[in-house]
């Protein structure tokens, strides 16, 4: 089994429970993939319980699960499993933004990996769900947080009841929003962006 998170650790779970001898590999140093960022969020602790009674089923089963372990064609090869099951989630593109390779950037797991790391202040480029809860969870570790979105509201993904209380909060913390806003290029100390066609910096 390749893959950590959710859906990696149910089917290491199941096969074993059928009698199958299963390792799990993980390329990180813990298990949980996206859930356990869910659980990072505020006010969305249940997320981090649900992946702690996962973890939990998985040790009561003969389940060995090596971490820090990339599933490679190469390792794949050298273990020499009968089967392989691939559940490592998705490739995350790098963003076609010019100038991005001269500026400190992270994707929205090691914002919330490394909230000490990130700065003082903070853009986040990416106002959906995950970005608004990022955005929420920075400002809450006393981070000046500023929340780009293209479109014409944030947290449009988000169901009513949870996107209301996030929006309260992201108000209490002052977080600035910018609404149809993108950013254009990226330059040594500043960020071009275009704001329903007009340009400016920031």
């Amino acid at each position: 089994m390749v893959g950590g998170g959710p859906a990696g650790i149910i089917t290491a779970f199941r096969a074993a429970r059928r009698g199958h001898s299963v390792t799990l590999w993980e390329r990180k140093a813990r298990l949980g993939g996206a859930l356990y960022y869910a659980g990072l969020a505020p006010h969305k602790e249940p997320f981090k319980d649900y992946l702690n009674f996962l973890i939990k089923c998985l040790k009561d089963l003969p389940v060995e699960v090596v971490m820090e372990q990339i599933g490679d064609l190469d390792a794949i090869k050298k273990f020499v499993p009968d089967e392989v099951i691939f559940a490592s989630g998705a490739s995350k593109p790098w963003p076609s933004i010019p100038g991005i390779e001269k500026m400190k950037w992270e994707d929205v797991t090691e914002g919330f990996d490394n909230p000490g790391t990130t700065g003082t202040r903070v853009l986040v480029a990416g106002g959906g769900g995950r970005g608004c809860e990022l955005a929420d969870f920075l400002a809450q570790n006393r981070v000046d947080v500023t929340l780009m979105e293209a479109r014409e509201r944030i947290a449009s993904d988000t169901p009513f009841q949870i996107r209301y209380y996030l929006m309260r909060r992201l108000f209490d913390a002052g977080v600035k929003v910018l609404l149809r806003t993108e950013v254009k290029e990226i330059a040594p100390g500043s960020v071009c962006v275009n704001e329903t066609g007009r340009e400016r910096g920031i």
